[in-house]
């Protein structure tokens, strides 16, 4: 195969158009990727559009997984290198549009085809193949962290939310405040709202549920435990809001002599801790979505 050559190392200098390469044997994928950059006192019109697009560009090749798929255990030192090296000499009908430029930074969204032949992929990885090689959590945690990376974020107080957490309800009727332990500090730490104790405040409403709680006889020294539970998102001061819901369920087998209450409580919390976790994450990024709606759109 005879590469592409371009000139430079950033996307800013990738201008070719994509070549009639399709060949079987070929792996090719959309990539996508958005990503911001901070001006710089010197800089000139394009510089940090340019520092945005390479960010894009590394971005949308890692969060593709094209790469950690077929090399799981490749140490991020070489993922970071391959893909440069995919995004300088082996992406095609790359376009790209602002989504902010102001007087602070500069946001941009970029599209490619990624195109590449097995044997050419396998040389780069063994080229930059060296160091510690991490585990694939490590891996998907880099995923995450880039992903974080480019999401809009509230520049001032005003910005964040105000989040209530009602008192857990169960599918009989009743509720009870004593597992605002668990919620609490899944919600605390969230860069886009504060925990409120006054439910009229608030701009999202935390509704946690345990639609589920049922124990059966396995046999005369065995019992299961079934237990689901639902955590919603409600925001009743906005009419084009749809709720947001996590649900999880479990269950246990255990001895019959054992405390139901004591096995309950316990997976009860740990449901909630999980549930907790997932709804955080999308209502962040509900959040962060409407943010950068209003920063665009004035909405």
């Amino acid at each position: 195969m005879v590469k592409p050559y371009i000139a430079g190392i950033g996307l800013a200098l990738l201008t070719l158009s994509r070549a009639a390469l399709a060949s079987e044997g070929y792996i090719t994928q959309e990539v996508n990727g958005d990503a911001c950059d901070e001006r710089q006192t010197g800089d000139d019109a394009r510089t940090a559009e340019n520092r945005a697009l390479d960010k894009a560009g590394l971005a949308a090749i890692k969060t593709s997984g094209l790469v950690q798929k077929r090399y799981p255990f490749l140490a991020d030192s070489a993922l970071n290198m391959v893909s440069y090296r995919l995004i300088d000499e082996y992406l095609y009908d790359v376009k790209h549009h602002l989504t902010l430029d102001d007087e602070t930074r500069v946001c941009v969204s970029m599209q490619a085809t990624l195109e590449i032949e097995p044997e050419d992929l396998e040389e780069l990885v063994q080229e930059y193949k060296f160091g510690n090689e991490p585990t694939v959590a490590q891996i998907e945690k880099v995923a995450k962290q880039v992903q974080s990376e480019t999401q809009f974020k509230p520049k001032n107080i005003n910005e964040k939310k105000l989040i209530y957490i009602e008192p857990l309800h169960f599918w009989s009727g009743t509720k009870t405040d004593i597992y605002n332990d668990v919620l609490r500090p899944e919600f605390a730490g969230s860069e886009y709202f504060y925990v409120t104790t006054d439910k009229s405040m608030a701009d999202y409403v935390i509704k946690p549920t345990v639609e589920k709680a049922a124990v059966d006889m396995v046999d005369n020294k065995n019992n299961k435990m079934q237990i689901s539970v639902k955590i919603a998102v409600v925001a009743p001061n906005e009419n084009d809001f749809q709720e947001i819901d996590e649900r999880q369920s479990h269950f246990i087998l255990f001895a019959a002599d054992k405390d139901e209450q004591e096995l309950a409580d316990s997976l009860i919390r740990k449901l909630l801790k999980s549930t907790a976790s997932a709804i955080n994450n999308k209502l962040d990024n509900n959040i962060s979505q409407k943010l950068e709606e209003s920063r665009l759109y004035g909405k």
